[in-house]
């Protein structure tokens, strides 16, 4: 707690130091001017100390400390710290109003409990009266605070884009609150949910699962998967895909369905599935074949230089889906 700072805590800890040891029958009180609140508890060897006094009232409280002996002689008393107990909660009240998609094709308002392919979807809302000194409004994620909004004082609105991409499919569930600078939370917002079925993500070793509808998985980049060169292979892995999916590498067009095995690698190795791939593979384009060990189907992606190379073509793993005539793999 910063000197002067709001705390909503009726119980905090002070902490200091002394100059030298306590003498027999010396004890070290804290006071709040000049009430004793507590004595404090004091460590002989690092000449430390700390006080955790109850505060009863909503009050500006103004901390000292001083050695006093049995005889009741006092020491000096210390400079004082100040701190603010404040532990009612704002009183304004918090609307969601409002959840939009700003990515991809299909923009504009999400339902509530609609579907999104948005990472970084805008939430929005009205608040009844203008933030006092040292308040915010909080938006919450799944119950953990995930940052705080921008507030147009003059109109009462309010606007939450999340400043890092949320990181994995599944029902999301928002609420927004004020919370002032002691801590206290105000009311909270009813819940507004959305379930987020967003393009594949951009580090290496990713999973993604598809949902129960026609899952779209986009690749920004095939660098982004690569088989590598290491030990530990560095594909992407989609469960739950199904025939109605499809896959597409951004800014390229593979205009593809497969629908049969290239054949069977017994490891992940590049000389291994360039036996497999190569020769007459062809640039732009996809070839699914499977590993033994591996319950699914790998899907190769080619670039613009014909056969497969590790450094350059993507991997991935369909995890459990087996390609064949009647279960398609739609590449776009």
């Amino acid at each position: 707690i910063a000197a002067g700072g709001r705390t909503n805590d009726t119980t905090p800890t002070i902490s200091g130091n002394l100059s030298a040891p306590l003498g027999e029958g010396e004890t070290l009180k804290l006071y709040n001017g000049t009430t004793v609140l507590v004595d404090a508890l004091v460590d002989a060897t690092t000449l430390t100390w700390t006080a955790t006094p109850t505060l009863a009232a909503n009050s500006t409280y103004t901390l000292r400390a001083r050695v006093q002996d049995q005889a009741g002689n006092q020491g000096p008393l210390s400079a004082g710290r100040t701190l603010i107990l404040d532990t009612v909660a704002p009183a304004q009240t918090v609307t969601i109003s409002g959840l939009s998609d700003n990515v991809g094709i299909t923009q504009g308002p999400i339902a509530d409990g609609g579907i999104t392919n948005d990472t970084t979807p805008t939430l929005s809302g009205t608040l009844s009266a203008a933030l006092g000194t040292s308040e915010v409004l909080r938006v919450y994620r799944d119950g953990v605070a995930a940052g705080n909004a921008r507030v147009n004082s003059t109109n009462l609105t309010w606007s939450y884009t999340p400043a890092t991409p949320l990181n994995a499919n599944g029902t999301y569930a928002f609420t927004a609150a004020v919370v002032d600078g002691a801590g206290n939370v105000g009311a909270l917002t009813a819940t507004r949910s959305m379930v987020l079925d967003a393009p594949i993500s951009t580090a290496q070793q990713d999973t993604l699962t598809g949902t129960s509808d026609g899952d779209f998985f986009l690749l920004p980049q095939l660098s982004w998967s690569l088989l590598g060169i290491s030990v530990d292979p560095t594909y992407d892995t989609i469960t739950g895909f199904q025939s109605t999916d499809r896959i597409q590498l951004s800014g390229r067009t593979f205009s593809t369905r497969l629908t049969g095995s290239a054949g069977v690698v017994t490891s992940l190795s590049a000389a291994e599935i360039a036996t497999r791939l190569t020769p007459a593979w062809a640039v732009n384009s996809a070839r699914a074949f499977t590993a033994t060990g591996y319950a699914g189907t790998f899907v190769a992606l080619n670039d613009a230089q014909a056969g497969y190379q590790a450094e350059s073509d993507a991997i991935l793993f369909l995890e459990g889906y087996n390609v064949s005539s009647t279960n398609g793999i739609g590449l776009v």
